[in-house]
């Protein structure tokens, strides 16, 4: 590991670790992988909050993956309120 490059806290996230949990995971990047995503692209929905939203093709990709309904994603996306 590079000097400066530490463990750092994640930012909690209703739907990326929800997916997590289904998926009984531990990292993003795996995560990255189930969802064909790039390890970036989580950092930032991650960084910018549920309030921002998850980019639409992340959640037909979740629908895919995980076979949930959309209705149950966006409830997820919208923090679990509703």
């Amino acid at each position: 590991m590079k000097k400066g490059q530490g463990k750092r806290e994640v930012v909690p996230h209703v739907v990326l670790d929800s997916v997590k949990s289904y998926f009984k995971i531990d990292s993003d990047r795996e995560l990255s992988k189930i969802l064909g995503v790039l390890p970036s692209g989580i950092s930032k929905v991650r960084k910018k909050g549920s309030a921002n939203g998850v980019p639409a093709e992340w959640i037909i990709a979740i629908h895919k993956a995980t076979n949930w309904p959309i209705a149950r994603i966006e409830f997820l996306c919208a923090g679990g309120k509703k």
